[in-house]
């Protein structure tokens, strides 16, 4: 089940003893889990641990105090808080160079998976958005959903793995939310300096307005490559954005539908590589957005059932496991997530979409 921890308006150090004591047990699984995962790629302890420390010293203060206060509360090693929130930095220049040496398209079973949506309704107004978190299954109950209450009164309220401070996926109250999915693209063999994807998506999710969020992220995106679909409600504005290692493009969109998978869609000056040996990318990117047009009347219900949908299972918009694989390789969607616009609700899934319970998290939208 997803654990919901309420932080209040605590400083960053307080904030993360109180999520540290709380998800201590979560933590502790994802940290076993996360050595064994860079494992697999050829990753040591002792190579993991002095990377994470290099990330560190080019994250902002008050996330790293948060991360010490994780370590407090959970009493784990504050260098093991680091992995879970440098992880993908340490990963992806193995990822991208694994699989542009690889000389067969083989498809690669075990790779988590996101599908991500926007839609407005009607008259062309923000509805709702979303997406399918998937991850490896070995994290399933290792999610938490945190709110937190700004200086200024806002409201963020967000989706991480336990142990992570920045979000996944992150709503404010001031009509902005992030959805995002994972690309590999031939140039992030070359490691990048920059603010780790985390803290990057944990200062977005603090922005007052949309041309605040687009300004910050255009300032000093990410090293990391990511495709994401941010929302301003209040300014009715969808712009789906791709970090490609290189650089970023954003495309503003007045469309009804957007939809994104794990493949880059923009031009870039290099391959992108995930979709050579994930393909259902392409269909699942395709599917959502055909489920999405397919209906003139779409509410949260209809939502769910489209993040549901099991066309190509296993390795369908909602990805279940499989049972053939190591536990450490099985891939699944971890949970599906929904933010609706018109009731100020954040809905999400306790696990996969198609038969887990969903839970309603108000966010008083501004």
């Amino acid at each position: 089940m997803i654990q919901f921890i309420d932080l209040g308006c605590l400083d960053p150090l307080s904030a993360g003893i109180k999520y540290g004591t709380a998800a201590k047990a979560s933590i502790y699984k994802n940290i076993e889990t996360t050595y064994l995962r860079l494992k697999k790629i050829g990753i040591d302890e002792e190579t993991c641990l002095a990377e994470a420390r290099q990330w560190a010293d080019q994250c902002p203060a008050d996330y790293l105090t948060e991360i010490e206060g994780l370590a407090i509360g959970s009493a784990a090693r504050v260098e093991d808080i680091w992995l879970l929130n440098f992880r993908i930095e340490i990963a992806q220049p193995r990822q991208a160079d694994l699989l542009a040496r690889k000389k067969d398209t083989s498809i690669i079973t075990e790779a988590p998976a996101c599908t991500l949506f926007s839609i407005r309704n009607e008259d062309g107004y923000l509805q709702a958005t979303g997406q399918n978190l998937d991850g490896l299954a070995a994290v399933e109950n290792c999610l938490v959903v945190t709110r937190r209450l700004t200086e200024t009164g806002e409201t963020l309220v967000s989706i991480q793995e336990a142990g992570v401070v920045g979000p996944s996926i992150g709503v404010s109250s001031v009509g902005f939310s992030l959805v995002y999915a994972g690309l590999i693209m031939e140039s992030c063999k070359n490691r990048r300096d920059g603010t780790p994807l985390r803290a990057f998506f944990h200062r977005l999710l603090t922005q007052k307005s949309f041309g605040a969020v687009m300004s910050s992220m255009l300032e000093s995106p990410p090293p990391y490559a990511v495709a994401s679909i941010l929302n301003g409600r209040v300014e009715n504005r969808v712009a789906v954005v791709e970090f490609l290692g290189e650089g970023v493009t954003v495309r503003h969109s007045n469309a009804r539908i957007e939809t994104h998978a794990n493949h880059a869609t923009m031009p870039s000056a290099t391959r992108s590589l995930f979709e050579r040996h994930l393909p259902d990318s392409l269909q699942r990117d395709k599917r959502l957005a055909l489920l999405l047009a397919d209906s003139d009347k779409i509410d949260t219900e209809y939502l769910k059932n489209a993040l549901s949908d099991h066309e190509n299972f296993p390795a369908s918009i909602c990805l279940h496991p499989r049972d053939k694989l190591a536990p450490i390789r099985r891939a699944s969607t971890l949970c599906g997530a929904i933010m609706d616009w018109r009731e100020g609700i954040l809905h999400v899934s306790d696990g996969r979409p198609c038969h887990e319970q969903w839970r309603a998290f108000k966010i008083p939208v501004t």
